[in-house]
C-alpha cells in the first residue's frame, strides 16, 4: 500500500509505473530472507508480485516546506505496525519529533 495524501502531485498510474519492480523484487527478497521467516511465520510468503494500493484518505499530512516528512513516515510506519488509527496532523511535526528523540534516548528505538 501507498499511503499518500497528495493526489494532486502525481498520478496513482504514474506511481505505480515507478514502483513496479518493487512489486516482483520485494517478494523474492522476502522468501531467502530467514529472519523474515523466523519473525513472522504467520506470514504466507509466496513470490506472486504484490498488489498496488494508493491510500489517500485519512493519510496525516506535514506542513509544507515545514521539513517534517520523515518524522511523517516513521510515525506513519510506527502506527501501522501497530495498529493505531492515524491520531496527529499538519500541525504536530515538532511533537513527533520529540517523541522519536526522547524514545532513542529511552533505547526504544534500535
Amino acid at each position: 500500500m501507498i499511503y499518500d495524501p497528495q493526489t494532486k502531485l502525481i498520478q496513482t498510474e504514474q506511481i505505480i509505473k515507478w514502483i513496479s519492480y518493487l512489486r516482483e523484487l520485494l517478494p523474492r527478497l522476502l522468501i531467502v530472507c530467514p529472519r523474515f521467516h523466523r519473525d513472522c511465520p504467520m506470514l504466507r510468503v509466496s513470490t506472486d508480485p504484490y498488489n498496488v494500493v494508493r491510500v489517500t484518505a485519512g493519510v496525516p499530512q506535514q506542513q509544507p516546506g515545514s521539513g517534517d516528512c520523515g518524522v511523517f513516515v516513521l510515525k506513519i510506519i510506527e502506527y501501522l505496525c501497530s495498529g493505531f488509527p492515524f491520531n496527529f496532523g499538519p500541525h504536530d511535526g515538532p511533537i513527533l519529533r520529540h517523541k522519536i528523540v526522547v524514545s532513542m534516548l529511552k533505547d526504544q528505538i534500535v
